[in-house]
Order: C-alpha cells, then sequence, then structure tokens
C-alpha cells in the first residue's frame, strides 16, 4: 500500500484482464473505492482503445493527433482518452526514459473532486 495526498493505492499483480493476468491498483479516498487501475502493454492499445469505442462508443474527449504522436518519440507525454462522463478512460504515457504503458482506468463519476478535497484535506494542517 501507498498513500499519497489523501489517496491510499493498494497493488495488485495478477488481476484477470481479458485472457492474461495484469498488474493493476485500487485506490481508495478515505475508506470508499474510487478508481481502478489496470496496466496494460503499450503495443494493445489501440486493440483496447477499439473495445473501449465498441463498448462505450466515441471517447468524450481525446488528445489532438500531435500529443499522440509525440507518445512514440517523446519522454514525459500523458494522453487521456475519455469515455462515459469521464468514468472510464485510457491513459498512454512515455516516462522519464521513454518507456511507453497504457493503463485502463474506471473511476466513479466525481473522482476528480474527490481527488482535489483529499490533496486539500492533506495540507490544510500544515497551513
Amino acid at each position: 500500500m501507498s498513500s499519497d495526498s489523501g489517496v491510499d493505492t493498494y497493488m495488485c499483480a495478477d488481476l484477470k484482464f481479458g485472457n492474461s493476468k495484469s498488474p493493476a491498483a485500487v485506490y481508495f479516498i478515505g475508506d470508499k473505492f474510487v478508481r481502478l487501475g489496470i496496466i496494460q502493454p503499450f503495443e494493445s492499445a489501440t486493440a483496447i482503445l477499439k473495445q473501449l469505442i465498441s463498448k462505450y462508443g466515441q471517447p468524450e474527449k481525446a488528445p489532438d493527433e500531435q500529443i499522440l504522436q509525440d507518445i512514440y518519440s517523446k519522454p514525459n507525454i500523458t494522453a487521456d482518452i475519455l469515455f462515459d462522463n469521464k468514468t472510464v478512460a485510457l491513459r498512454l504515457t512515455s516516462n522519464d526514459n521513454n518507456i511507453k504503458q497504457a493503463l485502463v482506468l474506471y473511476s466513479v463519476p466525481n473522482y476528480d473532486d474527490l481527488l482535489t478535497n483529499a490533496a486539500g484535506d492533506s495540507v490544510s494542517n500544515d497551513l
């Protein structure tokens, strides 16, 4: 378990997702489960995107083409493709070492508000 800015994170190395086992994380704010994140190989991002479109329809928000191209060639890029009132996301990232990753996120509808409040609460006593 790790805890940061009011969010407790629990990792799982072998969550069954599709036909394989994947690393995953569950996120809690307070005592409430607020998000599930499932790490997928970057190479599977296109197939995952097609399946998300099949299930949820066209994305509500997607990065522009340049950002998607930048993920392939530049470090420290993140792009979210959002579905279903921002409760389902495909996050594509490249880190400091330009290692790429896909992350499927399922969140409660008010996740962003809860996260903002938790972050504020975590520093309020220090101010």
